[in-house]
């Protein structure tokens, strides 16, 4: 490495230490000791390079609570292949809820005029699943009024990236 190449290496590093913030400062100097800069600077001594662990990435997803909303308002328009698909694939498949699959379902909402959702709270979420209790007001084709507590376990579909509603339980 040349003298110019050096000085210039120095003059670098001087601006890129004082252009870090005070923590990101006193890291560079911790991990490269001053004497080891100029070593390598002006003797021509320098370490290895090591391999530095990337950051980990942070994954912004839309809060589930907004799918809540999104899958009544399906329902309230009568959007009900659109409702259908926001359920994961185990929920969809599930006789328990769907004995007829798809026309079990349609058969359910049919009997519903509408759906008021009164609130919704965020249990727990991290990048994959999310869980969200639900606040829920249905009024009934018999003008019957029926309001219930609903949890809505979410799982994160990296295809479609949303969230599905993978499985439900009233509390």
């Amino acid at each position: 490495m040349t003298i110019t190449s050096r000085i210039t290496l120095f003059l670098s590093l001087c601006i890129l230490g004082s252009s870090l913030s005070s923590c990101q400062a006193a890291s560079f100097l911790l991990e490269y000791p001053l004497e080891k800069l100029f070593d390598c600077i002006f003797f021509d001594e320098c370490p290895e390079l090591r391999n530095i662990e990337p950051r980990p990435h942070i994954i912004h997803r839309p809060p589930a609570e907004q799918s809540v909303r999104d899958y009544y308002r399906n329902i309230n328009n009568y959007y009900y292949q659109t409702a259908w698909n926001s359920l994961s694939p185990q929920l969809r498949q599930n006789r328990k809820f769907h004995p007829q699959g798809y026309t079990s379902y349609t058969n359910w909402w049919h009997k519903v005029r509408r759906v008021d959702v009164l609130g919704t709270y965020r249990v727990s979420v991290n990048p994959y699943y999310s869980t969200v209790d639900t606040r829920l007001r249905y009024l009934m084709s018999s003008n019957r009024e029926i309001e219930q507590t609903i949890r809505f376990f979410f799982v994160w579909d990296s295809n479609t990236n949303c969230w599905l509603i993978n499985s439900v339980e009233r509390l």
